[in-house]
Parts: C-alpha cells; structure tokens; sequence
C-alpha cells in the first residue's frame, strides 16, 4: 500500500512538472508579429513608421508593398492583420468583411493629387480655375488658349488612369463639389467625351504627358514632383491659386469635415489645396487574440500621436489633432478578440 501510494505521488509529480513546462514553453513563445499590405503609394510612409515603431516598442511589424487592389484582396481573405490604402474600401469589400470579423478604417495621413501639364511653348506656370478644371476634363475647351489668353494654341491633350485609383476618386470628387454633383465622385468615371490617352498606373500618366505637348494628366503629388513635369495651380472656393504644397494640404484637412467613419464629405473645403484625400488604415473589429487585438491598438496609438510627426518626412500631411483623438478612441472601443 505504501509502496502503491509512493508511486502515485511519483506519477502526480511528475505530470505538474511536464505541466509546468509545457506552460512555461507557451509563455516563452515570441509574440506572433503583426502582418500588412498596401498600396505602393503609401511604402515610404508604412516602412517609416515600422521603423520607428519597432525601435521604440519591440514590437515586430511586416508589410508588403504591392498593389492597392491586391493588398485589400489580401485584408478581405483575411491574410494580412491591416491594410494601407489610398481609397476608402467599397461597399461589397466592406460587405464582405463584415459578413466575417467586421471592418472599419481611420486616416492616418494626407495626400495632395497634383495635375500636371507639358506646354513646351510657355514658360510661365499655369493657373486652372474651377471652371476651367471642369471644362478640361469635360472635354468643353479644346486648346490651352480658350483656358487663357495668353497661352498659346496647342490643342489639349488629355491623360487620364483607366485603372482604380485614389487620383480618379480625389479629381471627380472635386469636380462633383464643384459642378455640385453633376459630374459623379467614381473610381472609374466616364469622362464623357474622347481623351487623348487613357493609361493604368501613374508613371505611365507622367511618361505619357512628357512625351506630348499640349498634354494634361493627374498623380500623386510626390510623383509629380518626381518627374520634373510642371504643376499647375488649382484654385479652391476661397478663390486661391495653390500648388500641392503641405501648409496647402495641411489647411485643406483641418478645413474639411470627416465623416463619421472618416471618409471625407463631399462639402468642399473652402481653403487650402483642394485637391486633397487621406491615406486610411483598414481593421478589423475582431482579432484572433486577446494579445494581437492590443498589439493593432498600441500601433494605431502611435501611428496617431508620434508617427504623425513623420508624415511630413515622406511629404504627406498630418491628421488633424481632434480627428487623430477621435479615430484613436474609435480604435480602442471596436476592436477587440474574437470569443
């Protein structure tokens, strides 16, 4: 009996050993890193910020750049923990996601779309107002004097993206607020008359307008300045003459209202550069963990505060303060572990 009850408690003893090892193992496992996708537009931005982050924190964060569309395909089949994107989602994408852990997106930085322009005949820059941004792009003038006077009388040449992109969504946004919604805010908008050019990626719109005179064409305003190409001056419903700069974007973003699932409105912002839309941030609601659901919060945490100050860095805007606060408090209440 003795001898019986001796090896029982051999037996117990040893199974809370092998226990606590096993235990002390799981606890010894690293924290699983956190893993993205976005748009190649936002590469600059994200790699600062991981950089940054990881210094700071330890907290381990990959992200692939690639394209926009295939990095929110990646974030709908649930392969990434996030997703940059220079566009809002769609509403089948948001439909989608959803259906499953649930989505939401917060701005994280602000990015100018410049429209650029090849007149080899004229020096002095190029001032487009309202009205004449719409006639371009609507196929109303046909040559670069009927814009202004004193510009010669090179035909125009249009040069739009066939593809998504931010800059199609910015550029039509702009021209509904303008013409107050006759021209529709689309992805990919039908022009209504016969362009010069229609091209997929933004490098082929500025090899495209530097190839041809008369040319005029839209990208991302660290691209335009990246080729050389002149930029035109957009005027805003202050009346201003501005260049994509980033005081001019800055004030854009403090002038115009969020909605509230931070989409921009479609109320025009009176001052600032006009031509102006966020970079978001895509989430989920439900995380796989107690431990990834607050790893997302502490990033977004500091995406909204100190990485901020390094948007300027890589010539994108900041987030207004009172709307960084709200999509950090937003942050914080919708995301949590799935049961």
């Amino acid at each position: 009996m003795i001898l019986k009850n001796k090896t029982l408690r051999q037996a117990l003893m040893a199974s809370i050993i092998t226990f606590a090892i096993a235990l002390s193992s799981l606890k010894a496992l690293p924290a699983q890193p956190l893993v993205g996708a976005g748009a190649v537009l936002a590469n600059n931005l994200y790699q600062r910020y991981i950089s940054a982050y990881q210094q700071e924190t330890g907290n381990e964060v990959r992200y692939d750049s690639m394209d926009g569309r295939k990095a929110l395909d990646k974030f709908v089949e649930g392969a990434v923990d996030f997703a940059i994107s220079d566009l809002p989602p769609t509403r089948e994408e948001v439909s989608q996601i959803q259906q499953k852990e649930g989505m939401f997106i917060l701005p994280i930085a602000g990015l100018p779309i410049a429209v650029i322009y090849n007149l080899r005949e004229e020096s002095a820059p190029v001032s487009l107002s309202r009205e004449n941004l719409v006639k371009i792009f609507t196929g109303k003038v046909s040559s670069w004097n009927q814009v202004d006077p004193n510009l010669p009388t090179t035909d125009i040449k249009v040069v739009v993206r066939s593809d998504r992109s931010s800059a199609n969504y910015t550029l039509t946004n702009y021209l509904s607020a303008i013409t107050n919604g006759k021209i529709e805010t689309k992805l990919f908008p039908d022009w209504g008359f016969d362009v010069f050019s229609s091209v997929t990626d933004a490098s082929r719109v500025t090899g495209e307008v530097r190839r041809t005179d008369g040319a005029i064409g839209y990208v991302g305003a660290i691209m335009a300045r990246g080729s050389s190409l002149p930029i035109a001056k957009i005027q805003n419903k202050s009346g201003e003459y501005l260049l994509p700069g980033l005081p001019n974007v800055i004030k854009a973003l403090n002038n115009h209202r969020f909605n509230e699932d931070f989409t921009l409105s479609s109320e025009e912002s009176p001052e600032g550069y006009p031509l102006t839309t966020p970079i978001f941030i895509l989430l989920r609601k439900q995380y796989s963990s107690p431990e990834k659901a607050q790893d997302i919060k502490e990033m977004i945490d500091w995406i909204l505060t100190k990485g901020q100050e390094l948007n300027q860095e890589v010539q994108l805007a900041r987030i207004p303060e009172e709307t960084a606060q709200r999509a950090i408090q937003v942050a914080k209440t919708n995301i949590s572990a799935s049961q």
